[in-house]
């Protein structure tokens, strides 16, 4: 990829594009498996990871604030990269009485989110290259 499209910017909407991506195929697994005995429904964790990630610096607080404030991409891209998504098993509950905990209603909102908020990251990154584009042509294109 050529450097000056390897922002941060866009590092943090590849890296939350790939988190999706993975919600996405989990959800589909989840409705998939709807009736299959003793299926266990699966989650992704990554935004409670990355909390407790930047909660462990010295001084959380602070760059919490610098970060909502400032939109520092370079170090929020830093925490980013260095937290990976979790896949775990929710064993905590049954929906029904073969053992499967599969809730439909609440996979179908998981998957009516996802598709929101991928729509929105795809037209997110595509305004950023249009305004590429637009810089680089002095708006002639």
């Amino acid at each position: 990829m050529l450097d000056f499209l390897d922002t941060p910017n866009f590092k943090i909407m590849r890296k939350n594009l790939d988190i999706l991506t993975q919600r996405i195929e989990m959800t589909g697994q989840n409705i998939s498996n709807v009736n299959t005995p003793h299926y266990k429904a699966k989650k992704l964790e990554f935004e409670n990871l990355l909390l407790q990630k930047i909660e462990e610096t010295k001084d959380s607080h602070a760059l919490r604030l610098r970060l909502k404030k400032s939109g520092e991409t370079q170090t929020l891209e830093k925490y980013l990269n260095s937290v990976s998504p979790k896949i775990y098993t929710d064993d905590s509950t049954e929906m029904k009485i073969d053992g499967n905990n599969v809730d439909m209603d609440h996979e179908l909102l998981q998957q009516s989110k996802q598709k929101l908020y991928y729509d929105y990251l795809v037209r997110k990154i595509s305004d950023e290259y249009s305004l590429l584009r637009h810089a680089i042509t002095e708006g002639r294109g």
